[in-house]
Order: structure tokens, then sequence, then C-alpha cells
């Protein structure tokens, strides 16, 4: 039987298992289970969230925690992981492209290794967890009609899984209501300096389709973004322009009280003109130029920029409340596939390596089902246990082969064809617990075990599998938190991640590289402060931590001991790092009309130790950290008239510097940078009856700084100077 029908099957086992209970359950007169859905903020205006898979105030959960409300992110202009990055500090994203991401929390992000170290969820589904361990692939979500977005930092294993060494990002969508229509329409048009017009429709609509039992919401987007980067070798303007399709149905059916189902489906595909990178200097001309390539004649800079990122996600829900716990299935399945021409230079514009690959194909699938059983907190003891089964595949393919030159000669050419697909079975169980000792303390602890089975073979060839492994690993996480006071929490959490292993390529093992590569750790220590002050006026949250990162999955680079000849590289764990910091994030309430906030990083990532081929020396930084990062905001809100509300906000974010290092390759300088980056938005807006309007403004000092370091030519850059409008309506 296929885990397909797996998975339906367990849902429809627990769905049995529910409405079995149902009649006892009315008669207990259970109330309807705690969802994301109804997190948000309390009457006292903290910010509720469900980090620990119970709704609780933000300032009770004894780690640190970064939330953004629906509302924000849309007024803000946050739409997906890249803009969410320059608004929190402590998440770094390294971008070359859409879904073409290494997403970075506390220091912990990775091109290399067989799976994430950033847990991606998007309501209780999980879309991370097929990193190839050649070109690290994160989903573009989109943050159209969210609840919120919160950002965990530091290892979240015990509760969301391997994948989640650094933190974890969880996109709670909003539920479909079972009383009212409802709905909102936008659209907005901008401008990009040197570049073209963009045009973006949002469009949102609720229905109850039986009042109070079932429901439907659906929101979608299109947008068709200008370019702004050029092509000097073909004299192409606005190379990078990309048109997007995002849409969301989500349904929910509510047969009895306490018993939730919640379908959702999403469908996402952007097809661009090219990537947002520049290499051609100066950086404010904002120019790429491809690595040479063959199309059948001679050799020109002509090739093929366009790009693919799609992706199918679905989930089924089931949640129950019965009189002692909430209970809670989600079966998930994802489809992500991208194409790109990938392409490297190194040393533009006297390069001694070029790289270009035709038609470069990535398809990865997660398909996932968690069930999971968590008390009602109503008592001093909480806990919440369950179970994890997930089945990951990735495959990639050169559909015309590639190509390396040397100085303007070629050295080889790879023709068209799949390379090993890597395949993942792994199954976990976890269990967190608290025990309120007194009014003011709390403590607790969780565990969890995962064990991953992995295979490698040759799907075109449809060769018997060559490659088998099993990695397994056990994580912790112990915590304590203190009220002295009223208003003033204070914690401390003990913890740590692990990542799965996985194979090197078979090419690379007869001349001498290890057939596979070991899970690593990381070992966190975090200690902070919540607090609120003045009536709850000024907030001040501040957090230190410190990391030790063993084990370490990345490059290797050596001179085959075989031919002693050969140069091969390939993935070990022969690095160890520390990571240490401090975060903190300020609010301040000055008047009934205006809102400060001052939120940073300082990240100190360094290497400890190295094997002789490791692409690192001790001493240097882990790469796409940047060293600090502060985002400030001032927000005024106004009465225009009756009935004309208005706001003024303006935002400053900078991102401090980063680096990536690749030693003993064929790239000189060795080490990348992308020097600090400053981006200025603003934005006033108003509304009136059931219409918005805004205008704004993004990166108004005009920053044409890189975005992602890189030594192989492959250095992104911010969208320039923007301004526009938008209107909506809602119904």
């Amino acid at each position: 039987m296929s885990l397909k029908s797996n998975l339906l099957g367990s849902g429809a086992a627990m769905l049995a298992l529910c409405l079995s209970h149902a009649a006892a359950a009315q008669i207990a007169g259970t109330n309807t289970p705690t969802t994301d859905a109804s997190a948000g903020d309390n009457s006292n205006g903290e910010i509720i969230v469900t980090a620990q898979k119970r709704a609780e105030s933000i300032k009770d959960v004894p780690l640190s925690i970064a939330a953004k409300s629906g509302e924000e992110l849309e007024q803000n202009r946050i739409m997906n992981t890249l803009d969410l990055s320059l608004a929190v500090p402590g998440l770094a994203v390294a971008e070359t492209g859409p879904g073409r991401q290494i997403v970075v929390i506390r220091g912990l992000g990775s091109e290399r290794g067989s799976s994430s170290l950033t847990g991606i969820y998007l309501d209780e589904m999980p879309v991370t967890g097929a990193q190839d361990g050649f070109n690290a692939s994160y989903i573009d979500l989109r943050t159209m009609d969210l609840e919120r977005v919160e950002v965990l930092k530091g290892p979240q294993g015990t509760l969301f899984g391997e994948g989640a060494v650094g933190g974890a990002i969880r996109y709670i969508t909003k539920d479909p209501e079972l009383s009212r229509v409802s709905g909102k329409l936008s659209g907005t048009v901008y401008d990009t300096e040197d570049g073209d017009w963009s045009q973006e429709v949002v469009g949102i609509v609720n229905i109850p389709l039986v009042e109070d039992v079932l429901g439907l919401r659906v929101a979608g987007t299109y947008e068709n973004k200008g370019g702004w980067i050029d092509r000097p070798s073909t004299g192409a303007a606005n190379i990078n322009d990309n048109e997007v399709f995002n849409i969301r149905v989500k349904a929910l059916w509510r047969p009895i009280d306490g018993l939730d189902i919640k379908g959702m489906v999403v469908v996402h595909r952007n097809n661009g003109g090219a990537s947002n990178i520049v290499n051609t200097p100066p950086r404010d001309r904002s120019e790429f130029t491809q690595a040479l390539w063959f199309d059948g004649t001679s050799w020109n800079r002509n090739g093929p920029t366009a790009i693919e990122d799609k992706y199918e996600l679905y989930n089924l829900s089931i949640s129950y409340d019965f009189s002692f716990a909430n209970f809670l299935s989600s079966s998930s399945y994802a489809k992500i596939d991208s194409v790109s021409p990938f392409t490297q230079l190194l040393n533009f514009p006297n390069p001694t390596l070029e790289i270009y690959f035709r038609d470069y194909i990535q398809d990865a699938k997660i398909k996932s089902q968690e069930l999971r059983l968590t008390s009602k907190g109503e008592g001093p003891f909480n806990w919440t246990i369950g179970g994890f089964y997930k089945e990951a595949s990735i495959d990639r393919e050169w559909r015309s082969g590639y190509d390396f030159v040397y100085q303007g000669l070629m050295l080889t050419g790879i023709t068209a064809g799949s390379v090993p697909a890597s395949t993942s079975k792994s199954i976990a169980g976890y269990a967190d617990a608290s025990y309120q000792l007194t009014d003011r303390i709390k403590v607790g602890g969780g565990l969890r075990y995962f064990h991953d089975k992995r295979e490698s073979f040759d799907r075109a060839a449809k060769a018997a599998t060559f490659q088998k492994g099993s990695f397994n690993a056990t994580t912790f996480r112990v915590y304590a938190s203190y009220e002295p006071a009223d208003d003033v929490h204070l914690y401390v959490n003990v913890g740590d991640g692990a990542r799965s292993g996985g194979f090197n390529a078979p090419t690379s093992i007869p001349l001498g590289a290890p057939p596979t590569y070991g899970p690593e750790r990381v070992m966190s220590y975090e200690a902070g402060a919540k607090t609120y002050f003045f009536d709850r006026a000024l907030s001040f949250d501040v957090a230190l931590f410190y990391s030790k990162y063993s084990d370490m999955q990345d490059d290797t680079i050596i001179t085959s001991p075989v031919d002693g000849v050969t140069p091969i590289a390939y993935t070990a764990n022969d690095q160890r790092a520390r990571i240490q910091g401090v975060e903190w994030d300020v609010n301040w309430r000055a008047t009934s009309q205006l809102t400060l906030g001052i939120a940073g990083d300082v990240t100190d990532s360094k290497i400890t130790s190295r094997s002789s081929g490791s692409p690192y020396d001790v001493g240097d930084p882990i790469n796409f950290v940047p060293k600090y990062s502060v985002a400030a905001h001032a927000t005024y809100r106004f009465e225009l008239g009756d009935e004309l509300p208005g706001y003024f906000r303006v935002e400053y974010n900078r991102k401090g510097k980063s680096i990536q290092t690749l030693r003993r390759a064929l790239a000189d300088p060795p080490q990348g940078v992308a020097p600090a980056v400053d981006l200025v938005n603003a934005t006033v807006g108003f509304e009136h009856a059931d219409w918005d309007f805004s205008l704004f403004g993004r990166n108004l000092t005009d920053e044409r700084g890189i975005i992602r370091a890189g030594v192989t030519g492959q250095t992104a850059q911010a969208r320039p100077r923007t301004f526009g409008v938008t209107v909506g309506r809602r119904f």
C-alpha cells in the first residue's frame, strides 16, 4: 500500500476515533479545541503563540521568539522569508532567487548536508526536509492572509524535529469563518529604480457553506514583477522579471463541538527571466554576465537565464478536544520543483574557472504523518507526546549537460542525465512536559528520538540500489522559568539539535572519498528575560546564547589518496565551531498614537577545529552569518477626519557583514564578502469605510549591496529603490 493511502487511512482512522467519542464529549460539554488560528492578541495586548504546541502568552514561553501579526506583515509588505529576515534580527536569508535560499537562524544554515537546518512550517505541515547537499532549496512561501508568523530561535528538535537545529519558522494561516461571508480584494502598482513597473493583485474570500459547520477560505495572488538587472553581453535589460501565481484553499468542517477537520491545498508557480544575481562591477549598475557556454557552434555568453520555481502542498488536519487532552492528526504531501541554468564565474572579470549548468532540475517530494496529544493546560502539570513519520526524495538532472571552462578552454563536458536520487524514510517519537512548582517557578523538559533510513540510486539507469545507510539521534531540552515580580519573566533553556547524515557522490568514492557522512549536533545554552514596564507601555526582551557545533557537515577538498593527482570534493564531518551572541527586542508605546521599537542581535561564529581538507581555517566565521543586525521602526497613528484613521510607519533595517569561505579550492580570493547593507522603508496609509489606501517606498536609500556573500559569482542583490501604491476593499 502506498504512503498516500496510508496517510488517508490514518486520517480516516483518527476521524472515526474522534466521531466515536463524540457523544460522550457532548455530554461532558467539551469546547472547541484551541487552534493556531485562535491565537493572536489577547485583551492585555499580549501576543498569543503556539510555539510549544499550546496557546500561551509569548512572555510565558521559555525561549526567544519573534512574532509578526498578519496585519503587520501586510502593512509592511513582508511577502516572503527574505522580507521577513530583514525585519527579524537573528534570522538571515542568503538568496540568489525564488526558492534558492539558505535560511540561517543563530548562525546555523548550510548549503551542504542531506536535510535542512531550519524548520519551516505552514500551519502543522512541515515544508522542509529535502536538501540535496548541493543547492539548498527552501520554498518561497507567501504571507498573504496569515494570522501571524512565529520565528523560534535555537534548537527546536524536541517538538519540531531533526530539521530545526537552528530554529523554526511557522507560517500560521487564517481559518475559515463559519458564520459570515467576508473577503478582500487589493491591487498594488510600483516602480523600481532603473527597472520596470510591477503589478500585484491579492484576493481573499471566506464562504460559510453550512453556517457554524462547514466553511471555505480562498486566498490568491498574482504578481507581475518587473526586473532591474541588465545583461551587457546581449544588451538585454531588466532580465530578472518574474510572474508569480499562488493560491491557497482551506476548508474547515466542524461536524460536532470539539472536532475540527481542516483541509488545505496550496499551488505556487513562479516563472522568471533570471535570478537576482549581479557579478559585473560596479554593483550599482546591477549587471550580470553569464559564464561561457557552447551553443553547438561557438562559445559565447548568450546562454539562457530563465528559472522556474513551483510547488504544490496538501494537508489534512484533524483535531479533537477530549476531556483530558487535545488530539491532532496531520497528514501532508509536498511536491517542490525548480529549474534553472546554474552559472558560476570565479574571479570575474578575469575568470580562472567558469561553470555552466544547462537546465539544472531539482524535484523534491515530502510525505509526512504526525499524531500528537497535548494536555489541556488546566493544572500544574502539562505535557505533549507525539509521533512523526516522513518520506522524502529528491531527484537532480541536467537536461542538456554541463561544462567546466578554465581560462577560456573547456576542461570537460558532461552529458545530460540524472544524478543519484536520494530517498529518506524517518520515524520519530517525542515528549515534552512542564510542572508549575510554585506560582512563580516552572520547570520542564523534552526528549525526541529519530531514526532515518536513507538510500541513493540512479533512477535514469534503473540500477540497483548502491548506497544505503541508517542514522539516528536522540535530542533533548530542559528549561526553567522564574517570575520574580509581575511582568518580569526570567528563563534558562538548555537543549540540543541534530541533523541526519547522508551519502557522497559515487564517482568520488573510488578516488578515496568516504561513502557516507554522519549526523551533526548542536548543543545550545540560552538565558533570557521578558519584561514589561510602566503599565506595559514598555516591553523589553533580551537573550544570551552559546552553542557548540560538532561534527559539522561541509565540504572537504583533498588530492585523491588513490592516484595522488586528482582533486576530489566530498561532504564530511571534519569541522567544529562555536556560536555565541546576544539578542534584544524593545517596544515602547510612547503615546496613544506613537509606537517605537528596536530589535537587534550580535552573533559571533568561529570555526574551532578542522581537517586538512576543510574549506575553513580555524578562526573563520561560519558561512552566510551576519555579524549583527538591527531592525528599528516608528509608527504614528492619526485621524484625518471622522471615520478616516491613518498611520505613518518608517523602518530601518541593517544586516552586518557576512562571509562565504571556500579555501583549498579554485577560488582566489578564498573568501567572498557581503558588506553591511542598510534598507529604509516607509509607508503612509489610511482607511475609509471598507477601503484601504497606502503609499509606500522601499529601499529609499537605493542600497545596491550584496545580500549573499559568494566566491563563485552567485552574489544576489536586493530590489533597488521602489515607490508604489496599494488600494484594497474589504467586504
